[in-house]
């Protein structure tokens, strides 16, 4: 019944959007979902967790590089109902960080800051973080402009082309690490100039004081941003560096079969409501709804991944060895960070001085995360269920303080 109110709370809330940001994102998730399953069977474990590594740095060198500008403009144009001078001031923004990026960079080289065995790999990093600063930056500028089709299609061409070239190019060519990330990044140009079409008409003049205001909110969501960087990806730098790509690349499958698979699921429902939570999250009685609905479905998401995590072993072998212990474990972790995604982008809906506080607590959260990976590591005790015992106790403590400020905070 209380599913049944909060639909009519939501009473902007555009069902033929909803449809189609689900349809494209769970296109393109199931695309990349069995794209990835092939790379995983056709690649060594080595080259699989070597992959992991790399697009877990260039997404570090995205934080950077992006700032929260793809977030702030959304928060720009429906808090102020501003023109689309938003979409001109962070496409700027990402061309001056993005040259900047590349001069330090071939400045490093030729200072011989960079070992030559590691010029390219350090060069994948950069090409794969800059074509994802603008892919994200076309993503959220069709969601502002209400392209909930072409996002769709877009998300659609992108995950397309990578499982194409994936079934196509190993006719001609042995696939390896620097194939994949280069077919990874094409996929990211293509989202990027289809988008354009769509979006080249929306763009007006760059805006001074708009901008002010994004890059004011841009920094509050890039220390948040850092902090969920630390806590959700740490510990594939930890595995990777410390005990080998070969356990990294299992730790990688049992996160795309769970947590990446509800990452993707959740980002449906945020997609479209994220503007519902900026005009309707005061509301007390929204947001309890909210919690009970996010709390409910969070059970359906641990069986569901349960499922997934069985099959997606059944269909590579015996190349990776299951374990049932991992399979709840991750299959609980991936419920929980439904209910953390959610609830992250309510937060950040809300007054800045709530966001403010979340960041503050996150980043106690982290600290104390990045001290026990750190003891892990030191005492030579880094492995997968150490590390998994570990982010389950975090995301934890974290949904316990979400839920809190959510509800608690002022009905103004």
């Amino acid at each position: 019944m209380h599913n049944i109110r909060l639909l009519k709370i939501l009473s902007d809330f555009n069902l033929k959007n909803l449809g189609w940001s689900f349809f494209g994102i769970i296109s393109a998730a199931f695309i990349l979902f069995v794209s990835n399953i092939l790379v995983a069977i056709d690649l060594p474990t080595y080259e699989y967790g070597r992959i992991t590594f790399i697009t877990t740095f260039a997404q570090f060198l995205l934080l950077f590089n992006i700032f929260g500008m793809d977030v702030s403009l959304i928060r720009s144009v429906n808090t102020e109902q501003k023109k689309l001078s938003s979409i001109s001031n962070s496409l700027i923004f990402a061309s001056v960080t993005s040259s900047f990026l590349i001069l330090v960079f071939f400045a490093a080289i030729k200072l011989g800051l960079v070992p030559t065995p590691q010029i390219a790999p350090a060069l994948m990093v950069l090409c794969l973080s800059i074509f994802l600063t603008f892919r994200n930056i076309a993503d959220s500028s069709l969601r502002v402009s209400g392209k909930y089709v072409s996002q769709a299609l877009a998300k659609i061409l992108e995950t397309g082309t990578f499982f194409a070239l994936i079934l196509l190019l190993p006719r001609w060519f042995r696939l390896d690490s620097q194939w994949i990330i280069g077919i990874t990044t094409l996929g990211y140009l293509m989202f990027f100039v289809f988008s354009i079409f769509f979006i080249k008409k929306k763009i007006s003049k760059p805006n001074l004081l708009i901008f002010k205001e994004q890059l004011k909110f841009g920094g509050s969501l890039f220390v948040a941003n850092l902090i969920g960087f630390l806590a959700g990806q740490a510990d594939k730098l930890l595995i990777g560096g410390k005990i080998g790509f070969t356990d990294l690349g299992l730790y990688n499958l049992y996160y795309l079969s769970s947590t990446l698979v509800v990452i993707n699921l959740s980002s449906v429902f945020i997609n479209v409501a994220f503007p519902d939570f900026v005009k309707f999250g005061q509301s007390v009685e929204f947001r309890h709804k909210m919690l009970q609905w996010v709390r409910d479905f969070s059970y359906v998401m641990f069986f569901g991944v349960v499922i997934i995590i069985l099959s997606t072993f059944a269909l590579i072998g015996e190349k990776y060895s299951s374990s049932l212990v991992l399979i709840i474990g991750f299959s609980l972790l991936a419920a929980i960070q439904f209910k953390v995604s959610v609830c992250h982008s309510m937060i950040s809906a809300l007054n800045k001085r709530i966001f403010d506080r979340y960041v503050i607590i996150n980043i106690v959260i982290t600290i104390v995360y990045v001290a026990a990976g750190i003891g892990l590591f030191a005492m030579n005790k880094i492995n997968i269920p150490n590390i998994l015992l570990l982010n389950i106790a975090m995301a934890l403590v974290t949904n316990m303080i979400q839920n809190r400020l959510i509800a608690n905070s002022d009905d103004k």
